[in-house]
């Protein structure tokens, strides 16, 4: 996620997108990782 503040117009603008890199942390895809996939279902928290 970038984050741009103008302090003198107030104004936040976010690009938000993933993966990615935060720090030159590279984060891991885990979208479609069917250990996460499960788990979600199991605690009714996936719903396609």
């Amino acid at each position: 996620m970038d984050a741009d503040s103008g302090a003198a117009d107030n104004k936040v603008v976010l690009r938000l997108g993933y993966p990615g890199l935060i720090s030159g942390v590279a984060i891991e895809d885990l979208r479609n990782d069917t250990e996460l996939i499960n788990v979600l279902k199991a605690q009714g928290k996936w719903t396609m």
